[in-house]
């Protein structure tokens, strides 16, 4: 254990007598650099225009439907701007009414909703139906240099039931974005 200590010592004792050795005189600058960063999460803008729209279909006549049959689709577009560091957009689209358990693509009508009998089929870019039995996902990729999106949904009304009742189809959908 005196070994320890004294090497200890001796050490102590170089590193002391080393530091006071006297040097030739040099030119010493002195600089003081200041580093300032502000760290922010990779998002976009969404225009406010485009957080809650309402899309407003064409008029729906059952009478030319069978059970299964569509209306003409209308496209819903998000527009995503300024997304700076993001290299890809992931769209988790939510039903804030319940789908049918049969055709899980198509959403329920609202409480408020006079209609019956018909649902909202939710369809990607490609008019692909989405799946709201399973976690809905549209991934986007932003093109490099290009700092804006459009995040493209179509929306239609399908015939549900053998019988109809004409009025108004009110139903709704979320998203959450998440920026990678």
């Amino acid at each position: 254990m005196i070994n320890r200590f004294y090497k200890f010592i001796c050490s102590f004792l170089v590193l002391v007598f080393l530091g006071c050795v006297p040097t030739p005189a040099k030119a010493i600058s002195h600089m003081l650099i200041n580093v300032r960063a502000t760290i922010v999460e990779p998002s976009c803008t969404i225009s406010i225009s485009d957080i809650n729209q309402t899309l407003t279909l064409d008029e729906f006549n059952a009478a030319n439907f069978k059970v299964g049959g569509t209306g003409p689709s209308k496209q819903v577009n998000i527009i995503l701007e300024n997304c700076g560091g993001v290299t890809q957009v992931k769209a988790a689209i939510n039903p804030d009414d319940s789908y049918y358990a049969s055709d899980p693509g198509v959403l329920k009508l609202s409480p408020t909703s006079t209609a019956n009998g018909v649902g909202f089929e939710i369809l990607d870019s490609d008019h692909n139906p989405l799946n709201f039995n399973a976690v809905t996902q549209i991934t986007l990729d932003v093109p490099s240099g290009d700092r804006s999106i459009v995040l493209i949904m179509f929306a239609r009304l399908k015939r549900m039931s053998t019988v109809v009742i004409p009025g108004v189809a009110l139903s709704s959908f979320s998203y959450d974005l998440e920026y990678l």
